[in-house]
């Protein structure tokens, strides 16, 4: 008997991706540098898709800057992550309820 398979596309590749996947599977640089790289897509959203714990440490941030990662988050949340913020800011009503 044969099997077929069907290729895996969309959100259940990056499910099966992240359980499969670990940081040393990542092709991650030593540092990254806002002026020269794509820090967004070439560190925080592959690293958020495999992260089990997120911890941040900002003296300025909004719920602006986790929407420009969703991508990123929305794997993290599916791979039951945990999130610990540390800002210096108030927060506003908006960001509590989009964190």
């Amino acid at each position: 008997m044969e099997v077929t398979r069907k290729p895996i596309r969309g959100p259940s590749l990056l499910r099966r991706a992240a359980k499969e996947l670990g940081f040393r599977d990542l092709e991650l640089k030593p540092a990254y540098d806002s002026n020269d790289d794509d820090v967004l897509h070439d560190f925080y959203i592959p690293v958020l898709s495999v992260a089990k714990r997120y911890r941040r440490l900002s003296g300025f941030f909004s719920s602006t800057t986790l929407a420009i990662a969703a991508k990123g988050i929305a794997q993290f949340i599916a791979n039951e992550g945990e999130m610990d913020l540390v800002v210096g800011t108030s927060l506003s009503k908006q960001d509590v309820e989009a964190i």
